[in-house]
């Protein structure tokens, strides 16, 4: 039967929808008049027969008559008045033939995959259901020719499912593409290049088991189609016109990816195995292990230029998926790339971490959704049937490693890794499928790992069954270049011949390996190439008063005939009035002044979090909302002259959005990107993020970032969620100049270290306590002239003379004391910047107090805040200073409204006592 005859059994071949429609009236009148087969075939499909009776009926204008030859004319029109015309043809149309046979191919097309041939292995016995058999189907004699075509495209070596989605266009163009592509003959030239990429695959891990023995490479062999299938994405995506393909990965195969995939030379991997560091003797970081790492390069593919990326990651399984998506949705957006089809990403996964790490759902959900979409993401799980050491059974409760991604509609391949052409056809069905329908879709490759997790463990220990197999289970190598020798593509001794050349190659590379003296680092080029390592002076951040009045008033229009909600526009206009008297500038209205600046200063803008659009406070307004249409309006637009605002409401993640957004300052060190925590207290469920990529990126892999977190933090009686940003976790992480850290209590300043992000020569990631009381605070305004006249100040000082006592603090905790000090021989000093630590700013100002006690007050815990911080460092260069605040507390603050109120009086009065 050919894919064209497959086509006309389908129940929805026009040619069968005169006959369908009239049997399903006749169901929806009496289910027990037709068939059985009809009743359970019309009850499973009732949206898609309504769907297509539809459509085919003919618009409501111009409504369809079908006549059944041999019945009378019937009009499926809804609205008919002709009774007499909806008799249901004869009894005998519930025994038509090719109905039935059509019914047949709709359940080798939705339940194939239980039957097929999947594990290489052989351990999964596999059972035909019984919707596959003819006689199920009221079919007592069919052609052995269609039967064994079924068989082959739905029950042989590749799964497919997809019969979950709900587009009909996509489900009809999957359906073809299977029962045309799994079919077809590949070229001799595609099969030599399949079995090239396996014998440089396998012949590369045994190079590394022999040379270097016992040492970690986490092998892809069992799973070597894997690359095979990366190969084959490459190849069709780089002819469809993609630039840049980013992939994520774990450990297993990375070695190989990296060499034969990515492009990173042999020698300089070999290199890494006797010991050598991968970058210059000049760079002082610290590395990673060479599973870890990542590379970059161009390949030529059809003519076009294709930039390859693999991402550095760490073994937090699946973290790194946020990522990925967050650098490839700023490449497209460099790229005005709307349709989302010039960069890609590719994910691989093992199948254990799939369907086990929370993170993969994060970023399933999230790759539809506006903010950020990437126009869908190819995952390849590389199933070797086991966890570390756990069974499927103890690994996930869902058939297949899979099944989670059918909740966003991906179709499914699953494929039996030992097939390499069948592993080859469904990455290409794929790359294809995410090219025309930007839609995320899965590759489920069937495989095994031919040693322990890594090359150190023995898995007989858990796994003897299994691992036995394997131990006589013949290689893909040996596989694949069998068949290629039996059927005369290949001869046995052109094959040998490109195993001594490519082994060949590998010992020429291990001797050229021993000379090797890495002269460059991988990193500050392209984009990156005007940022200047270690150059963390101030840059001037102050606008004239002229600019910022006339920025201001800009974010106040209102477009004609836009409905804002009149409390918004007050707010607006109130920050118009402060900016223009040149005093009483708030929180929000210094925000607003240094985005606008930036905006017209031509710097990009992407901010996003839970309530970013309004603010988790109501004090950004940037996003406006006609009160009489769903319309929206930005309070920048104005501004926007070059580089845009976006201002995205998050997915309830903190773990998948914060990932993506560190992803994006990747690729986008030009722009100002910010994740806002709703409360700085829900960041630690993005503890993984911050902790393997932002804190440490830069000395592990060289790969700087300019991301902002903004974490909400102040302890205001609102119990243990909802008062603190854990600052301690933060500054504990602090070292090698990693990040800046900084609790600011002054709008002005907040103005001035967003615009030092940006205007700095050098790019560390930003850790803001910002505000919550104190965006409305009386006492939390500043002047025009800090805007127009200083810069950033890591230090504000106070101008007490004689002081007998100075309280150092950072924060909110300043406020409560300035309100609370009723005497002049006391000086309050503020550490706007906690890290780096301004030693020669505090310096300078405890001079001024060299007789005068020193104390530091906070607000947080002993073990909290930042105490255990500071204290060593100022008593550097003062006196050891004395505590005040709350005891150490196992947890962050009271739930009580009437004990915080107290433990805060105590504390006030004990620092100003």
């Amino acid at each position: 039967m050919s894919s064209e005859e497959l086509s006309k059994t389908s129940p929805f071949f026009s040619a069968n929808v005169i006959f369908i429609n009239e049997l399903y009236q006749k169901f929806l009148q009496d289910p027990q008049s037709v068939d059985v087969s009809w009743t359970e075939f019309f009850a499973a499909n009732s949206d898609e027969v309504k769907s297509v009776l539809a459509d085919y009926s003919g618009p409501s204008w111009s409504k369809r008559s079908l006549k059944i030859i041999g019945s009378q004319e019937f009009d499926i029109s809804s609205n008919s008045k002709n009774e007499a015309a909806k008799k249901p043809i004869a009894e005998k149309i519930g025994k038509n033939v090719e109905l039935r046979l059509a019914n047949l191919v709709s359940a080798y097309r939705r339940f194939g995959h239980l039957a097929a041939n999947l594990d290489p292995l052989g351990l999964t016995s596999v059972q035909k259901p019984a919707e596959l058999d003819p006689e199920n189907h009221g079919i007592d004699e069919i052609d052995a020719g269609a039967i064994s075509r079924l068989n082959a495209i739905y029950c042989n070596k590749v799964g497919c499912e997809f019969d979950y989605i709900l587009s009909n266009e996509q489900k009809n163009w999957l359906v073809r593409e299977a029962e045309n592509t799994l079919l077809s003959d590949l070229s001799k030239d595609e099969k030599l290049k399949i079995l090239k990429e396996i014998i440089r695959t396998e012949r590369f891990e045994q190079f590394l088991h022999k040379r270097f023995p016992g040492a970690k490479r986490f092998s892809v062999e069992g799973g070597d189609s894997s690359i095979n299938a990366l190969e084959k994405i490459i190849d069709v995506a780089g002819k469809s016109g993609v630039k840049k393909i980013i992939v994520g990965m774990a450990h297993r195969g990375r070695l190989n990816t990296l060499t034969g995939v990515m492009g990173k030379p042999y020698h300089q991997m070999i290199a890494e195995f006797k010991g050598i560091p991968g970058i210059p003797e000049n760079i002082t970081k610290s590395g990673d292990v060479k599973y870890h790492m990542g590379y970059s390069s161009v390949r030529e593919i059809g003519g076009n230029q294709v930039s390859l990326s693999l991402a550095f990651n760490p073994s937090h399984l699946e973290a790194v998926n946020p990522v990925v998506c967050g650098r490839v949705r700023a490449i497209q957006d460099l790229l005005n790339d709307s349709s989302r089809k010039q960069a890609l990403a590719v994910l691989i996964h093992g199948d254990a971490a799939f369907a086990g790490q929370g993170s993969v759902a994060e970023n399933l959900v999230m790759n539809g959704v506006c903010g950020y979409n990437t126009g869908g993401v190819i995952h390849i799980i590389v199933n070797n049937q086991i966890g570390f050491t756990a069974n499927p059974s103890d690994s996930r409760s869902t058939l297949y490693a899979s099944d989670l991604a059918k909740a966003i509609d991906a179709p499914i391949f699953h494929v039996n890794g030992d097939d390499a052409e069948s592993v080859v056809k469904v990455a290409a069905i794929a790359a294809r499928y995410r090219q025309l329908f930007k839609k995320d879709v899965v590759l489920d490759i069937i495989c095994y790992r031919r040693y322990g997790h890594n090359e150190g463990d023995e898995p007989l220990y858990t796994q003897p069954v299994m691992y036995n197999k394997i131990k006589n289970h013949p290689t893909l190598e040996k596989i694949y270049s069998q068949k290629l020798i039996a059927k005369s593509v290949i001869s046995q001794n052109e094959y040998e011949k490109l195993t001594t050349d490519f082994d060949a190659l590998l010992a020429a590379e291990f001797i050229k390996a021993e000379s090797y003296k890495p002269q460059e680092a991988d990193w500050l080029k392209g984009d990156w190439s005007r940022i200047k390592d270690g150059d963390d002076s101030l840059p001037n951040t102050a606008l004239d008063q002229k600019i910022l009045q006339k920025l201001i008033t800009k974010t106040a229009e209102i477009p004609a005939g836009f409905n804002a909600n009149p409390k918004i526009v007050k707010q607006l206009e109130a920050r118009v009035e402060a900016v223009n008297s040149g005093k009483n500038i708030d929180w929000g209205c210094s925000e607003s002044l240094a985005f606008a600046s930036l905006l017209d200063e031509g710097f990009p803008i992407r901010i996003t979090g839970q309530d970013s659009g309004r603010g988790t406070f109501s004090h950004r307004h940037s996003i406006l909302h006609d009160a009489k249409s769903a319309a929206h309006h930005s309070i920048f637009s104005a501004v926007e002259k070059v580089a845009k605002y976006e201002v995205y409401d998050s997915v309830l993640s903190e773990y998948g959005v914060l990932g993506f957004e560190y992803g994006y300052s990747l690729s986008s060190p030009n722009s100002l990107t910010i994740w806002e925590a709703q409360f700085g207290d829900f960041a630690n469920g993005a503890q993984i993020i911050f902790d393997q990529f932002i804190a440490s990126s830069e000395v592990k892999w060289l790969r700087k970032s300019g991301l902002v977190m903004l974490l909400p933090h102040g302890f205001e009686g609102q119990g243990p969620e909802h008062s603190s940003a854990r600052p301690e976790r933060y500054l504990q992480s602090c070292a090698d100049n990693n990040l800046r850290v900084v609790n600011i209590t002054n709008p002005a300043n907040f103005f001035h270290v967003l615009r030092r992000q940006i205007h700095s020569k050098d790019r560390k990631p930003l850790i803001v306590m910002s505000p919550k009381s104190l965006l409305r605070h009386k006492l939390a305004v500043s002047t025009l002239n800090e805007f127009s006249d200083l810069n950033f100040r890591k230090i504000i000082g106070d101008e007490i003379k004689n002081a007998r006592k100075v309280i150092l603090c950072s924060g909110k905790i300043y406020y409560d004391l300035l309100e609370a000090r009723k005497i002049s021989d006391i000086a309050l000093i503020r550490l706007e910047q906690l890290y780096p630590f301004p030693k020669e700013e505090l310096k300078v100002e405890l001079k001024k107090y060299q007789n005068a006690e020193i104390i530091w007050c906070q607000e947080e815990p002993r073990n909290m805040g930042a105490w255990k911080f500071v204290e060593e460092l100022i008593e550097e260069i003062a006196a050891r200073p004395k505590y005040v605040g709350r005891p150490s507390s196992a947890s962050p603050a009271t739930g009580y409204g009437s004990y915080h109120a107290r433990e805060q009086k105590k504390l006030i009065d004990e620092a100003l006592g």
